[in-house]
């Protein structure tokens, strides 16, 4: 089970990673979901109930300064810290 302080960064609205992100937040975890797909990962983030365990950031895995600039800009800055990243990003074809 997790606890009360637990926060989790999700990524990507398909599959596991939607999945992932819909369980923590079951579970009453507060998550970021962030995705290249402004338009999927925001109709996932107004699903999960907005602002109350999701915040919604646009994503680019493709470079490590693009996945530190949003750890800090989205997760560090709306809660403070950061326990658990959980990745599920594909590469395109």
């Amino acid at each position: 089970m997790l606890g009360s302080n637990h926060r989790e960064r999700g990524s990507r609205k398909e599959g596991i990673g939607e999945s992932t992100v819909r369980l923590l937040c079951h579970h009453g975890e507060r998550v970021v979901v962030a995705d290249i797909q402004d338009n999927k990962g925001k109709a996932l983030y107004h699903k999960l109930g907005r602002p109350t365990f999701a915040i919604f950031i646009h994503y680019n895995v493709s470079g490590e300064s693009n996945v530190c600039k949003a750890m800090d800009a989205a997760t560090i800055t709306a809660y403070g810290k950061l326990n658990v990243v959980s990745c599920s990003a594909t590469p395109r074809s």
